[in-house]
């Protein structure tokens, strides 16, 4: 379940670097300075969870944030979470860069 998996810090590190582009997860790996067999395991969980995307480019896999479900996760938490928490999640939102918080934002709007 999403919830759970973004409760491990690493996974957020990992979400962290995803929300600014696609990355490998050697990328990934040598950008946290962890053992590639972890991340691999890390971004199971994340696409178990269909956070992730994955794209095939060549011989190798790029992962990137699944924005939509992010944004189904987004406002469950916000729903479940009232009025006060919507809007201090909404400030934190903005902290990402502006191409992730762009995409959440152009993607409400298309399901409107």
């Amino acid at each position: 379940m999403a919830w759970e998996s973004t409760k491990n810090p690493k996974i957020r590190e990992i979400i962290e670097i995803l929300s600014s582009g696609p990355h490998t997860p050697t990328q990934l790996a040598q950008m946290l300075n962890s053992n590639p067999v972890t991340i691999a395991r890390y971004l199971k969980i994340l696409k178990e969870d269909n956070l992730v995307k994955i794209k095939r480019e060549q011989n190798q896999l790029y992962y990137s944030l699944n924005l939509n479900q992010w944004r189904k996760h987004v406002e469950a938490t916000m729903n479940l979470a009232g009025e006060n928490f919507t809007n201090k999640f909404k400030e934190q939102l903005k902290k990402f860069p502006n191409k992730t918080y762009r995409s959440l934002q152009e993607d409400k709007k298309n399901d409107s």
